[in-house]
């Protein structure tokens, strides 16, 4: 009975490696008692979590109780943990037609790697208490440096739809709805110098950006290419072979 029509996520990366993060929702909510947006914090961490609609900001509170009544959860907000992580939760506070804006840090959201900084993030998890229908992310550096193909490397995954620099920034958009098995993931790799992250990772970018192409799109067009490859070259050889006989004939 719950509709999110659309998330608009836009990011904010520090000078220090966090980011500053806002989710727009827009939708349609006629029963249970509040939303929340699971995220693994294996390696990061949620800071200065937040949620307002029209009518103003919600009050934090610390032990969020999953259990409390709609009532008691209206225009509250606060974080669960969880196994894998945590989920900011907050009250649905009224049912009908609602918008909210989502509010949080990610601690450590750009790493120091040996050749490159980075990151790869889940924005949209398919594990949501309501999932989109269609989803924007727009990423930015917060000191004004533009990101293009000079400085950066971009890749997207778990969605139908396209991820590009645009005006300086990365926009990451879908373009056929969202179903449950979907998510939206964003690899940002970036050169040195742009950032000075506090956490340091002993290994190459590469590794990061290997372990994400197991099983997707971009693996598979690597394949690809290395089977193309493969057979021209083995196209070559076939015709040095036969013209090699035909001269000694």
């Amino acid at each position: 009975a719950n509709t999110v029509s659309e998330i608009d996520i836009d990011v904010t990366v520090r000078e220090d490696g966090s980011a500053y993060i806002v989710q727009n929702w827009q939708g349609t909510f006629e029963e249970g008692t509040e939303n929340y947006i699971p995220i693994n914090t294996e390696d990061i961490a949620i800071t200065d979590f937040k949620v307002s609609d029209i009518n103003g900001a919600y009050t934090f509170v610390e032990n969020w109780d999953v259990d409390l009544s709609f009532y008691e959860k209206a225009r509250k907000c606060g974080i669960v943990e969880t196994y894998d992580g945590v989920e900011l939760c907050f009250g649905i506070s009224e049912y009908g037609e609602n918008r909210y804006a989502i509010e949080y840090i990610v601690e450590d959201f750009i790493k120091s790697y040996e050749d490159f900084d980075g990151t790869n993030f889940m924005f949209v998890n398919p594990d949501m208490s309501t999932f989109p229908t269609d989803g924007h992310i727009s990423i930015v550096i917060e000191n004004g440096t533009e990101l293009n193909e000079d400085n950066a490397g971009i890749w997207g995954f778990g969605y139908d739809g396209y991820i590009e620099f645009q005006n300086g920034k990365v926009n990451a958009y879908t373009t056929s709805p969202l179903v449950g098995e979907n998510s939206m993931i964003v690899m940002l790799r970036l050169s040195k110098g742009i950032l000075f992250p506090k956490a340091h990772i002993d290994e190459p970018f590469e590794t990061v950006r290997d372990k994400a192409f197991e099983g997707s799109d971009y693996g598979y067009e690597d394949e690809e290419e290395a089977t193309l490859f493969e057979t021209i070259l083995g196209f070559i050889v076939m015709i040095g072979f036969w013209a090699g006989v035909i001269w000694i004939l």
